[in-house]
């Protein structure tokens, strides 16, 4: 079920290379995509040009599909359309992910590049989030959560036992 699409272009000036007296405008575009997998998964495509200012629209938007989806226990972040984050962008990303460790979700990061890798570990290192991990395959990300949600069942068992 897609829950949310929001492309966005955003525009801002900069000094012009060429003379370095007059500006010129830069334009980048990124979208953000979500998906909900029944009954737990929400997949989060990033792609584009992430621009300084993505924060905020990145994190409304989690919050409104999250609040959609009560029963999410699985977050997909899938970086692997991005061309570009600007160094700014990247405190947006942390932040994201911060707000996924303070609702308990297990995060999955799907990257199709090495420096893309880097910024996935610095989003959940910033966070300092045990519950997250990089991944360079779907297969990868779908085994790692049914391993993650067969150890919690067993876990919850042998509470379950000792109580």
């Amino acid at each position: 079920m897609k829950i949310d699409t929001v492309n966005a272009l955003q525009r801002f000036q900069v000094p012009n290379p060429l003379d370095g007296k007059s500006n010129m405008t830069v334009t980048q575009s990124h979208h953000l995509k979500y998906h909900c997998q029944p009954p737990d998964r929400l997949t989060i495509e990033i792609g584009g040009e992430l621009g300084d200012h993505i924060t905020e629209e990145l994190t409304t938007r989690t919050v409104e599909a999250l609040t959609k989806q009560p029963s999410i226990r699985f977050v997909v972040v899938d970086l692997r359309t991005l061309r570009d984050c600007r160094v700014m962008a990247r405190v947006g990303l942390t932040t994201l992910q911060k707000l996924l460790l303070r609702r308990q979700l297990r995060t999955a990061w799907i990257v199709a590049t090495p420096r893309f890798h880097g910024l996935a570990m610095l989003a959940i290192g910033g966070a300092g989030d045990p519950n997250a991990s990089v991944f360079s395959r779907m297969e990868q990300v779908d085994a790692w959560f049914v391993v993650t949600d067969s150890r919690v069942q067993h876990q919850l068992s042998r509470f379950a036992r000792t109580s």
